[in-house]
């Protein structure tokens, strides 16, 4: 397509912990990609300054983590809970440009 690359990374199968994260060399793909990394955090908080941290949450039961994705399991028609946080001068600078990814409009 036209947009950027899409890096996508799911963290909680690397068995090697940061030093497996280090060796997938994703800081040389921030600049022209997008970077998702599943079950990332505390894993890629020091990548960038700039980042959005999307949390999904289900309404009802346990919230999974990186040790055991199925903890917290339900049906999958219950609904989801995301809470996305911003960090850094882009975002800051910027708020328009979150609600735009997002595809939200001011007012």
């Amino acid at each position: 397509g036209d947009g950027p690359a899409l890096v996508h990374v799911d963290a909680y199968r690397l068995g090697g912990g940061l030093d497996a994260m280090e060796d997938l060399d994703l800081d040389v793909s921030l600049t022209d990609s997008v970077v998702v990394v599943e079950w990332g955090e505390g894993k890629v908080e020091e990548l960038t300054e700039d980042r959005l941290l999307l949390r999904i949450d289900r309404a009802t039961g346990g919230t999974a983590t990186a040790l055991d994705p199925a903890a917290g399991a339900a049906d999958d028609a219950d609904p989801r809970l995301v809470t996305i946080t911003a960090y850094g001068a882009r975002w800051q600078d910027d708020p328009a440009a979150g609600a735009a990814l997002l595809g939200l409009r001011e007012g």
